[in-house]
Parts: C-alpha cells; structure tokens; sequence
C-alpha cells in the first residue's frame, strides 16, 4: 500500500503510474477483460473511501481514482485503482494497511529517511527494494523491518524451503524453511542438579 519514490524522479515515476493505473479495467470478475472486481462489501467500500477522504484531509492528493464507479457498476461495491501522493508518513492512511486498491505514494531525499519511513509503521509482512547499486540493496534490506524482502521483483521468494512470515504486528510465526518446522515443535528448558542436599 506505500510507495517511497526518490524526489528526483518523483513526478516522472507519478506519471507513469497513473497510466499504468489507467489501464487497469475494473469491472465483473467473471468477464474475460476485467482485470480487478469489487471489494468485498458495502462496509469494506466505505472504510476504503473514508481512508481515501482522511488521506486528502491529512495532506495528501488523488492523482486518480478515489470514487467509487457509477454507470453500469453504480451497484456494486467498485473503486479503481486509487493513488495518493504527497501524503505525510504520519497520516493514518500511511500507517495502516487499506486492504484495498489504494496506493499512498511518499517522497524520499536521502537512503536513511527511505529506511527511516518504510520502518515507522507497526506492520511488517514484505518490503520491496527497487535499485542497480548492489551495495545499497544489502544495505537497505538489512535495516528493514519486515518478514519477506524482494530486490528488482516479486514472487520468486515464495519457496516452500524459505520461511514466510511477518514482523511487528504482521502476522504470528513463520511457516514453510526450518522455522517453520519450530512452530509445530514445543521447546522445553530442562535443569537438573544430580547431586542431592546434605541432610
């Protein structure tokens, strides 16, 4: 739900995503051209939208979507893509996961505020780096709080062998490697003396 994105190429990368975003055909998710449906419920749309209000509230602007769709989906439960950038690191939208197709967008300066911002957040299930200096992305991915770090890409961390799980208050344990073998095993502290007290 957040995007950091270096200040020098923050309206460049803004533009581009709402293009992508543009593209992205909402609509029955039973029809062979839609690319996302609704969210799941009539409370669900309006917790969305009441994040979305407070967002702008708070500082921050829609670059697109941010109303629920009329016409022919005026009945359901539809939101597009929504991105919102310039938003403060300590709005509550920034803060707390959406749950929905919301995209809060955050400008950086230097390598210590990006670390500094993606950590002030109680969660903590996946981060993503994006860069080509070899040495920044160990850097960075060693001073995030997170569970599961992807560098340049998504998915290929999934692996049945690799622990998944979250940090803070994002999810409880791990599951898949060896840690998560741990979680169906009880630990126990044994401490015994063999020689017995003088009478």
């Amino acid at each position: 739900t957040r995007l950091l994105v270096q200040r020098g190429v923050y309206d460049a990368y803004l533009a581009t995503l709402s293009a992508v975003a543009g593209h992205i055909r909402v609509g029955d998710p039973l029809a062979a051209d839609t690319m996302m449906g609704p969210v799941i419920t009539e409370t669900a749309l309006k917790r969305i939208s009441g994040m979305i209000e407070r967002g702008v509230d708070q500082g921050g602007r829609i670059v697109c979507g941010g109303e629920r769709l009329g016409g022919d989906h005026a009945d359901g439960f539809f939101l597009p893509v929504t991105i919102l950038a310039d938003v403060s690191n300590d709005s509550e939208i920034a803060r707390h996961e959406v749950f929905g197709p919301v995209l809060v967008v955050t400008p950086f300066d230097s390598e210590d505020e990006a670390i500094a911002l993606a950590n002030a957040t109680d969660y903590g299930l996946g981060a993503y780096v994006h860069t080509q200096n070899l040495r920044r992305a160990h850097a960075v991915t060693a001073q995030l709080q997170a569970g599961m770090i992807h560098v340049n890409g998504s998915g290929e961390a999934m692996q049945p062998n690799c622990p998944f799980g979250g940090w803070k208050k994002s999810g409880h344990g791990r599951l898949g490697g060896v840690e998560g073998l741990h979680e169906f095993l009880q630990p126990k502290n044994i401490w015994m003396n063999l020689s017995p007290p003088e009478a």
